[in-house]
Parts: C-alpha cells; sequence; structure tokens
C-alpha cells in the first residue's frame, strides 16, 4: 500500500499542480471576458448547424471574445449527448459577499440543440428549496492532453466553455430571480462514450464544472455574485482553506457552511476502513506493472456505489489507465473483494494479442464472477471497451474452439452452460445447454441459437 500512495505522489505534485492548472488555464481568461451583455449575445446567437468548425462566427464576434482558440471539434457535439455531464446533487455554491451557502441540484438536462441543453432540477438557500430551470448553450470545446494528475492516455480529454441562465421559481410558480453566467466543463471521451472528467479526482484541488455568475435585476444588471461548481467553487476568496479538497473557513459559518461541515464528517462516519478503499499491484509478463484502487462509496440512500481504477506503469512511467463502467447497483460480494480490479492479458478475442481483463468480483450469493474486457486493436494501438463481456458470467475464452464460454445457476436447480463466438468486437451466441436434475436424474436439454431470427432452437 505504501508503495501504491509513493507513486500516485510521483504522479502528481500534490496540492500544488492542480492549484496552478486551474489559474492558468484558458478557463481562467473566458471568465474573466465576460459581461452580462456578452452572456446575452451567446445565449441569443444563431443555434450551431452540421459541420460546425468556426463556432464563433455564427454570432458571435472572436475577438470579442478573445479565447485563444475560437475552433471546436465539432463531432464531439455531433455525435454525443452530454447531458449526463451535468447532472448531479452534489454541487458546492455561494451567493453574495459573504458567502452565504446555496445548494444546486441539476437533477435533468436535456438536448435540444447541437449547442443547448435544458436543466431542471432545485436550488437550496437558507433552509429554503425551490425548483429551477435553465439553458445551457455551448461556444467553443478544445481537445487538449491530460495533465500529471489526470493519468490520461488512452482517453481524449476535452474543455467545454458556454454561457448559461437560471431562472428559480418558488413553490407557487412565481419567479423568484434569475442568474446569468458562464460555465466551464470537462469530459473525456473513450471507446465512443464521453464522461465528465473525474482522471485526477484523487488528487488536489479537482474540480469540474466550474460556473461563475450574478443575479440580475429586471433591467439586466447584475447583482450578487453567484458560483457553484463540483469538488471546489470557483473565485471562493478566503472562504475555501481546504488543502486536499473544499473546506470553508470558520469564520463563514454563520452563513451555512456550519451545516456543511456536520455533513461532511457524517458522511465520513458511515465510511468503514475495512471496505472504504482497497489497493493491490501486479507486474504482467513484459514487466508492467498494474496499480489498482477498488472503492465501495456510501451513497445517501444507504446504498454502495463501486468505483475501481486501474493504471499500467513501465519504467517508472503511466502508460494508460482504465475505469470499468460498472451498474449502479453491482455491488460485489465481500468475499471476492480482494479479486477486485486484478488484471491478466489474455487472447480474449483470439486474433494473437493480448487484451487487457479486469476483475469486478462476483455479484451474487452463487459467486457468477464478472470480468471488464478490453480488446487490443493493433491498428490503433488501442484498447477498445466491450460492455457486453462484462455482463457475461464466469467468462471463459477458449483458444481451441475459438469461443467463449459462460455458466451460471438458474431456476429449478439448473445450471445454464452458454457458448458464444466473436463477430469483430460483438459476442453472439451459438449453443445453449441446461443441465437439471429430477428425480435424482440429470437431465440435459440442447438449444442452438438461430441468428436469423435471434431465437433459440431446441435440438432434436
Amino acid at each position: 500500500m505504501k508503495s501504491f500512495f509513493l507513486t500516485l505522489i510521483a504522479l502528481c505534485t500534490i496540492g500544488v499542480v492542480q492549484a496552478q492548472r486551474f489559474t492558468d488555464n484558458p478557463a481562467e481568461l473566458f471568465y474573466k471576458k465576460w459581461s452580462i451583455g456578452k452572456i446575452d449575445k451567446m445565449l441569443q446567437s444563431k443555434h450551431l448547424t452540421s459541420p460546425c468548425v468556426e463556432v464563433w462566427k455564427q454570432g458571435i464576434d472572436c475577438s470579442e471574445a478573445a479565447l485563444p482558440y475560437p475552433l471546436t471539434p465539432a463531432w464531439l457535439l455531433e455525435a454525443h449527448d452530454l447531458s449526463e455531464v451535468w447532472v448531479g446533487d452534489n454541487y458546492l455554491g455561494f451567493s453574495r459577499a459573504n458567502y452565504q451557502r446555496i445548494t444546486f441540484a441539476i437533477e435533468r438536462a436535456e438536448k435540444v440543440a447541437l449547442d443547448e441543453y435544458r436543466l431542471r432540477g432545485t436550488v437550496r438557500m437558507s433552509g429554503m428549496q425551490r425548483p429551477m430551470e435553465g439553458t445551457l448553450r455551448i461556444v467553443a470545446v478544445q481537445q487538449r492532453g491530460g495533465d500529471d494528475c489526470e493519468e490520461a492516455s488512452e482517453e481524449q480529454i476535452y474543455d467545454i466553455f458556454g454561457a448559461y441562465t437560471i431562472s428559480i421559481y418558488s413553490t407557487y410558480g412565481d419567479s423568484h430571480g434569475t442568474q446569468k453566467g458562464v460555465f466551464y466543463s470537462s469530459v473525456y471521451e473513450l471507446d465512443d462514450m464521453v464522461e465528465l472528467n473525474d482522471l485526477g479526482g484523487y488528487c488536489d484541488g479537482w474540480n469540474n464544472n466550474q460556473f461563475r455568475g450574478w443575479v440580475v435585476d429586471e433591467k439586466n444588471k447584475a447583482s450578487d455574485k453567484v458560483n457553484f461548481g463540483l469538488g471546489r467553487i470557483p473565485d471562493s476568496g478566503d472562504l475555501d482553506v481546504g488543502v486536499g479538497e473544499f473546506f470553508p473557513d470558520e469564520k463563514y459559518y454563520a452563513y451555512g457552511w456550519a451545516e456543511y461541515t456536520e455533513e461532511l464528517r457524517a458522511e465520513r462516519d458511515n465510511y468503514s476502513d475495512d471496505y472504504e478503499e482497497l489497493h493491490g499491484e501486479g507486474t504482467l509478463n513484459d514487466g508492467t506493472r498494474w496499480l489498482k484502487v477498488f472503492r465501495l462509496l456510501p451513497q445517501k440512500d444507504g446504498s454502495q456505489k463501486m468505483n475501481v481504477t486501474v493504471i499500467f506503469m513501465r519504467d517508472g512511467k503511466l502508460v494508460r489507465s482504465f475505469r470499468p463502467k460498472v451498474d449502479d447497483v453491482f455491488v460485489p460480494m465481500q468475499s471476492t473483494w480482494n479479486e477486485v480490479g486484478n488484471v491478466s492479458m489474455e487472447d480474449v478475442d483470439f486474433d494473437g494479442h493480448a487484451d487487457v481483463v479486469i476483475s469486478l468480483g462476483a455479484g451474487n450469493m452463487r459467486l457468477d464472477m464478472h470480468y471488464a474486457c478490453y480488446l487490443y486493436e493493433p491498428t490503433t494501438g488501442r484498447y477498445k471497451y466491450v460492455p457486453q463481456y462484462q455482463a457475461l458470467p464466469n467468462a471463459n475464452p477458449d483458444a481451441t474452439q475459438r469461443l467463449v464460454h459462460t455458466h451460471e445457476s438458474a431456476a429449478n436447480d439448473a445450471t445454464e452452460f452458454v457458448s458464444w463466438r466473436w463477430d469483430e468486437h460483438r459476442l453472439v451466441p451459438t449453443t445453449r445447454t441446461v443441465l437439471q436434475w429430477k428425480e435424482g436424474k440429470e437431465i440435459e436439454t440442447c438449444y442452438d441459437y438461430d441468428a436469423a431470427t435471434e431465437e433459440w432452437i431446441l435440438r432434436q
């Protein structure tokens, strides 16, 4: 465990890298260049159309924006729905000069245009919770490489910039105020999926979805500042005195932050040292070291959420990282916790190249094991994630038959065996055998899969 933490320390200079990255990031230039008038211009500009390249020419003056990059990778906006990037109930926020605490929960985001998303959620301040609706307009996207903390290698990182407006309502539906501002978000793309960029989440100062805005009056003039975000709050001055993570200065406790510290302590008390975080490491045949972190994070509803990160190191340098996508309801049995995150290199699809297989443990009392699979693509040198493989119980590649065999317990004391063949990156079933004990006898029933009808045909 000690060597693991030494490795992570070597990967990022704690406390300095992230703080410097945020102040030097072009996001800072973006934040400083805007007024309410410019924000309105963004919100009211023509929608981006496909293919969109020079987005600022669609109703926005590039020189006025003064952004260091006026171009956007159009495909990111065209190919993906980014709604889930902004959904979350853990936004930290403040308003006014005294840093009055505000809690934002974005419960739903909906893509309504290439560059526009509608938001719905709640805002809580001074003990009052009110519904809110908002609009995000994306105006620029920049692709970049990851920094030391982000461990990016296979991932492609994109920073997103734009404007937003939020309307807050009373419980009777009356307008209770409007906020306008600019925002910065960061995402990563891997294996045709886009996720919120949490790659550097273990480093000090991590932040994302940073919103900076103002309350505007009926004459559209700005008054009180309203900022919120994930991990940290932008432009929080002397409110935030935390080193590793956000923590409010005691002098602001009277403005809602005393309750926050109590909530934080209660949340940490819910953790158990036995399962909060497990680590492991190993060495592959080519000398590559793998390091794993397996976490079970308690949720507000009393459930737990599984999180697994595996990184590959060679010659003291990061080679790549893997983060299996695990369903929220999948929590491995405690007897298999030590298996979670363990890595093996196998030729799973029988193409002559070693693929990455990561154990996720067993999710039921029958101890059916599940594995995340990343197929190596020799043409690109990258690994492609195969979600279908992860759903198979006890997957076992058979190089002789060039099939993947699975088995699991079924109803009525039966055991089901299924064989699968590869069709490019997709697994197609071929045969299914059900073994069942009845009156002391083993009964075998066999089926063949008809790919044309996608049905199982009883073998005569």
